[in-house]
Parts: C-alpha cells; structure tokens; sequence
C-alpha cells in the first residue's frame, strides 16, 4: 500500500501453483477465466500457466516472481500465450533446471526466473 492506501503490488511473489489440466475443469469453471481476461489462458493448458499472469499482475514495479512449475510451458503448443505474455514482460533470466532432480519427490522438474 502507498500513503493513500492504494495497492501498489507485492515486492516478491512466491509460489508453486497447482498442476491441473483446465480441460478438465467444468465449462464454467473454464469460464471464469475467458471472463477474467487472462492473456495466458489456453484451453488445453495447464492451470499453472495462468499463475505466471496473475503473479505478475500483484508485483510491484521491479518486483520478483518467483514460481516453482513444470517447465513443459517453453516447448509446447499450449504454453505459447505463456511464452508471449512473458516476452512482453522482457524477462531477465530464466533458470531452466531441465533434468536435475532439486527435489526428491517431485514429479516434475522446477523452472524459475528473474525479472
């Protein structure tokens, strides 16, 4: 919050959004987000790429995202819209941690990165 109690986003984002195909989500709940506008959205998507958009969205100015997700978004045809929106926000590293296994019991490999 600034002095006149206005919003002006969170410093740092951190999170590890859920893995859930929207595919499988009910037609309304699919609708919530075609309403919401999220650029990112894409029907055979996975949930986890509308976090990218929405954590970008409560940052501060010079804020950092950081998100613990699957990186299957860099390759695939559902991912463009992720892939876009991120090229717009002109990103400054992304970490890809391809086949290293961070994290004992995962069943996907993390990706991060830097704005």
């Amino acid at each position: 919050m600034n002095d006149e109690g206005d919003f002006v986003g969170f410093d740092v984002v951190i999170g590890n959004p859920p893995y859930i195909q929207i595919q499988t989500l009910s037609e309304s709940e699919k609708k919530v987000f075609t309403i919401q506008l999220y650029k990112t959205f894409d029907k055979s998507a996975d949930l986890y790429c509308l976090f990218y958009e929405l954590g970008f969205n409560i940052l501060s100015h010079k804020g950092n995202l950081n998100l613990i997700t699957s990186n299957k978004f860099i390759r695939s045809k559902y991912g463009l819209n992720t892939r876009l929106f991120l090229e717009e926000r002109q990103i400054v590293e992304m970490i890809d941690f391809v086949e290293l296994p961070l994290f004992e019991n995962a069943a996907t490999f993390p990706f991060n990165f830097v704005d």
